[in-house]
């Protein structure tokens, strides 16, 4: 009696432990193959108190070198032993009891930890009567998700794994996106239970079209990361006659709700969607997709509000004559769905820039997209606007009454840095049309107008302006350009090429501050035209082009033809000459400017010119012809040397050439003529007057009535060789230097009496020659042919003393 119950404790040991043999292994594992699974079990054991149990199994698909699909450490076995005996089907159920499953879930590396879904107190009983298989219930939990599944299967055998090689690349992308969705699950932080999925099936694996599954998802409170949390989501879905129908989609978080329906057709490929969504869909797509760099400017004050609606076919229908065919339809291609809804968000801000809102209704289907009635409202204007691309072809309409400073942060450094010199004191009003091969601005074509109100360019200030405007081939064309500033108005056509910056003016008509109103495009040529100073804004007429580059000198070729009826101000030899009246054209040519056509009324005559003048500040050279006609000869000493008794007309020429403003360095040579007038009221020959009341006693205060001269300028000197001034009965002849910048002069003058007189003493002449080789401003003559010392006590001043030059006065005012 001992003897058998020892044998059958150690046999109840033996096979608790070491296991049947492999021929009772091999007959469980073709009575489960029967079914469908196939499977290799490592061990099959008798447990006392569980009964036969199939220790670690690995479920694989078909064939010799069949891929692993599952591992369980045990299974137990509910067999019918009678049927075994009889050599009939056995395996009544299967059934797990807190069994661990561990699935390949990355095939590069199938048995390590990382690549595998562990689960753990896996509960399940599976009936296994003929041709079905009924779980009856199933419990798990998975990365912290309670799982529940019952449902049945007719014809299991029928199931057919996929092979290695079939679909790899399909099956690679699902991996991967299911690695994601459980390091989401683990990334968790559940604030009360566990969410729970719940599972139900029925089908006949022989009709797979047929097949109905039911899941049911809930969740409560909880956060993805610190920033968005999650009041609850509830998920229900329905695999049903081979469509997949998401029958709700419910997510609520501390923002707002997401509403959410669909399906997807197995044969075909097709799947819709329907969303609705005031939830923080931003936040919760960056918690849930960290690279979605896109999100990472946008700032949200509220969530957006979404309705959306779509349609997309992941593959081609089945073909012809297959089951399935009849329930493909048209609709996009694979990977090319279509959406359309509407979207609208409240308080935003992108790059640091604040909007208090936009809205628009769209339709996307890949390359194809619509934007309807889009509004960008800002607190300094807004936007609205329609768009339309299809492959080939753009189309847009905006209308805008926004501040254009608002896009600085959006544009690239060059044109931020164009923007910038704009200051729009009131937001100007545009309306856009156009179309093109593509939504880029080279390839467009736009029409339309702009309204500007009150603005300032370059701190030019501008009171409204509006014009027509077109664009194509980066050429901007503003046509009915009207503009209006406090001194005066401007009309024409004006044309930009943004490529070359070249700057295009066709009838430009304007009574504008020249000088001013150039600077807003071309600077350099402003500081060309600072020096003409005009009274009242003259009156321009403006053709050419300019380049609006600094320093881009060779597209300059601009005529701008000038009248101005107040005159003009302008600094000649440091002294301001004012025309009372004055017209002509300014050439910009290349880097050149050349003033023809110079008229002005000057000092009760003409002053005429021409000039040719360096635009490059280094450069600073210069060409000009000056005539003077019938120039009132004492407005002109009284401005030149304070001496304002003269009379008397100018008229004369000088043609020279200088660099800047240098005095030494104007080269040029010229004549003068006086007549009617007094030439000893020129402070060099006032002292005259004694000389010759010494000379011819009662003449000396008879004014030189005419005096003519030509004359050279080189190097701060001028010099002439044949001076002559006539009075009454008597000439002078002279030559000599003028040293301008030095203040000195080297000069010889001979009287010589008129008539007879003067042929009878013309051989002693030459007595009555004087030098003069002191100072410009106070000069001394003295006999040429006398001692100096001789005439000193007779050349000085006559009791009407000459005045005094103005140099002289500044030198002998007292000093503080």
């Amino acid at each position: 009696m001992c003897l058998s119950l020892g044998t059958v404790l150690w046999g109840l040991w033996y096979l608790n432990t070491v296991g049947f043999s492999e021929k009772w292994r091999q007959m469980v594992i073709s009575e489960i193959e029967k079914r469908g699974v196939h499977l290799t079990v490592q061990r099959l054991t008798l447990n006392p108190f569980q009964g036969l149990v199939a220790r670690d199994v690995q479920i694989r698909t078909s064939g010799e070198r069949g891929r692993p699909l599952a591992s369980i450490n045990e299974v137990v076995l509910d067999l019918n032993y009678s049927n075994l005996v009889h050599g009939e089907p056995f395996l009544n159920a299967v059934e797990l009891r807190n069994a661990t499953l561990s699935l390949p879930i990355a095939s590069s590396a199938p048995t390590s930890k990382s690549g595998r879904l562990e689960i753990s107190r896996l509960n399940a009983r599976v009936l296994l009567p003929p041709r079905q298989l009924t779980l009856e219930q199933a419990e798990a939990v998975i990365h912290g998700v309670h799982i529940t599944a019952t449902g049945r299967l007719i014809n299991p055998e029928k199931l057919r794994w996929p092979q290695n090689d079939s679909g790899s690349e399909d099956r690679e992308s699902s991996l991967l996106h299911l690695q994601k969705a459980l390091q989401i699950l683990d990334d968790l932080k559940i604030a009360k239970g566990h969410p729970t999925l719940n599972l139900r099936f029925n089908g006949d694996l022989a009709n797979p079209e047929a097949f109905l599954i039911q899941a049911a998802f809930r969740a409560g409170k909880f956060n993805i990361d610190a920033s968005s949390r999650i009041d609850f989501i509830h998920l229900d879905a329905t695999l049903s006659d081979g469509l997949v129908r998401l029958d709700q989609c419910a997510i609520k978080d501390a923002q707002g709700k997401l509403d959410a329906s669909g399906s997807f057709c197995l044969a075909t490929g097709e799947a819709d969607l329907q969303l609705r969504s005031n939830l923080d869909l931003p936040e919760l797509i960056r918690a849930v997709s960290p690279a979605s760099t896109f999100l990472n400017e946008l700032v949200f004050y509220s969530p957006p509000e979404l309705d959306l609606s779509g349609k997309a076919r992941f593959r081609e229908p089945s073909p012809a004559g297959t089951q399935g065919a009849s329930k493909a339809s048209p609709g996009p291609l694979p990977g090319n769905p279509r959406f359309f809804g509407r979207l609208s968000l409240g308080r935003f801000a992108v790059r640091s820039t604040i909007f208090e809102g936009a809205e628009t209704d769209f339709s996307w289907e890949g390359e194809r997209w619509y934007l309807h009635d889009a509004r960008i409202r800002h607190k300094d204007g807004g936007v609205m606007f329609n768009a339309l691309r299809v492959p080939g072809d753009f189309r847009l309409t905006l209308d805008s009454r926004l501040n254009p400073k608002v896009l600085l942060p959006f544009l690239g450094a060059e044109a931020r840095e164009r923007l910038s010199e704009w200051e729009f004191l009131a937001a100007p009003v545009m309306h856009l049309q156009g179309s093109g091969t593509a939504a880029s601005l080279e390839s467009l074509d736009l029409t339309g107008h702009v309204q500007l109100g009150s603005t300032r360019a370059r701190g030019v200030g501008i009171k409204e302006a509006s014009l027509d405007l077109a664009f194509k081939n980066n050429l901007l064309s503003c046509t009915n350009v009207k503009l209006e500033r406090p001194e005066g108005s401007a009309s024409g056509t004006v044309i930009y090429d943004l490529a070359t910056d070249e700057l295009g003016l066709q009838n430009v008509r304007a009574t504008l501050n020249a000088a001013e109103f150039v600077s807003i495009f071309d600077r350099d040529l402003a500081l060309n035209l600072q020096p003409y100073r005009f009274k009242a804004p003259p009156s321009l007429i403006v053709n050419g082009k300019a380049g609006c580059r600094r320093g881009d000198w060779q597209r300059n070729n601009l005529r701008i033809d000038i009248s101005g009826s107040r005159g003009m101000d302008y600094t000649f030899l440091k002294k301001n000459l004012s025309a009372s009246k004055i017209s002509g054209t300014v050439v910009v040519l290349g880097e050149r400017l050349k003033l023809s056509n110079l008229d002005a009324a000057l000092f009760g005559g003409h002053l005429r010119g021409k000039a040719d003048i360096s635009l490059r500040k280094e450069k600073g050279d210069y060409t000009a012809e000056i005539l003077t006609e019938e120039v009132d000869f004492p407005s002109l000493t009284k401005l030149y040397f304070d001496y304002d008794t003269s009379k008397g007309k100018l008229n004369g020429s000088f043609t020279f050439s200088g660099l800047h403003d240098i005095t030494r360095a104007i080269d040029g040579k010229g004549e003068l003529t006086v007549t009617e007038g007094n030439v000893f009221a020129i402070p060099i020959f006032g002292p005259f007057s004694s000389i010759l009341d010494e000379i011819l006693p009662g003449t000396g205060y008879n004014a030189a009535r005419k005096g003519t001269c030509t004359f050279e300028m080189r190097e701060g000197v001028i010099t002439t060789t044949d001076l002559v001034m006539e009075g009454k009965g008597f000439s002078i002849f002279g030559d000599g230097k003028l040293y301008v910048v030095e203040d000195r002069m080297d000069f010889t003058a001979r009287i010589n009496a008129q008539g007879l007189p003067g042929k009878l003493l013309s051989p002693v002449s030459r007595i009555f020659e004087y030098v003069s080789d002191g100072s410009l401003s106070k000069p001394v003559w003295r006999p040429k042919r006398l001692p100096k010392a001789i005439f000193s006590s007779r050349s000085q001043p006559s009791p009407t003393p000459t005045p005094m030059p103005l140099a002289e006065k500044e030198r002998e005012k007292p000093k503080n």
